[in-house]
């Protein structure tokens, strides 16, 4: 008997915990800036399913800090499609003190904070297996 109502409040307990943590990896975590990512499946407005690469940074500070880092992008050969140092690949954005932003299925959601990786639906020629943040920064703002 002791054995089976520990093994349901485990189980709970399990479930609680797996469901607040809601799928969100940290990746970076320095001087008060959190950088966590997430795969989500994404259906925005009907279109095709798509496998969409989520960023949620949160700054834990009072002040203003100007957030950067660079994508590295990968295939499905494990061949880095943006490691050439290309400005397109480096990601710059302004955040006040105290506060968290966060990559949404939406086609209004900051697009700093979300990547199309691929279709999950129909096959395409080049697809993004594996997206990598590199070389994350948090400076303040004056």
């Amino acid at each position: 008997m002791k054995l089976k109502v520990f093994s349901v409040f485990l189980f709970i307990f399990m479930s609680f915990f797996s469901f607040s943590q809601s799928g969100w990896k940290l990746v970076h975590d320095e001087n008060g800036i959190k950088v966590s990512t997430k795969e989500a499946d994404c259906n925005v407005d009907g279109a095709h399913l798509q496998k969409w690469f989520l960023i949620k940074v949160e700054n834990q500070m009072a002040d203003f800090k100007l957030i950067e880092w660079d994508l590295n992008l990968f295939d499905q050969n494990n061949k880095c499609l943006s490691c050439n140092g290309s400005e397109e690949y480096h990601v710059k954005f302004k955040m006040a003190g105290n506060e968290t932003l966060e990559g949404k299925c939406s086609k209004n959601a900051q697009p700093e904070l979300r990547i199309i990786e691929r279709f999950l639906d129909i096959k395409t020629v080049s697809e993004i297996m594996d997206v990598k943040l590199v070389n994350i920064k948090a400076s303040a703002l004056k």
